[in-house]
């Protein structure tokens, strides 16, 4: 992957501050700038305030709100970022939920960090 700065911001969206913590630093060692939230409103907020390029979207989040429900809000404020749901559930129907709803993709918790490579290789080598 370049190894220079992108301009590209990717936010990433879950309510254990751990995995903020975790994503934040290796996407800071692969040069590229992050945002994280940890509840809708504040993503919400973020997505509305800032060019996001890429989103990384937990599924569960706080108080029984599923982060899939808010595809199509994201998707509404940026018709151009992608969005990849994050779950450790991935059953088939979770899955199909995310991509009716407008996910680009999906990763499974515990995380693939080559599909996570995938995913910032596509989304840092575009202009």
């Amino acid at each position: 992957m370049n190894q220079t700065q992108t301009d590209k911001t990717v936010l990433l969206v879950d309510d254990e501050m751990d995995i903020c913590d975790f994503l934040s630093e290796y996407l800071r060692d692969r040069n590229i700038h992050s945002l994280f939230a940890t509840n809708i409103e504040k993503a919400l907020e973020l997505a509305e305030t800032n060019r996001i390029s890429l989103i990384f979207l937990d599924n569960n989040l706080l108080s029984n709100v599923k982060g899939v429900e808010y595809i199509p809000r994201f998707k509404q404020i940026n018709p151009a970022c992608k969005v990849y749901m994050l779950s450790a559930n991935s059953k088939p129907e979770v899955r199909q939920r995310a991509h009716l709803l407008g996910a680009d993709g999906f990763i499974a918790k515990p995380f693939d960090f080559e599909a996570f490579d995938k995913v910032l290789e596509n989304i840092t080598n575009k202009e």
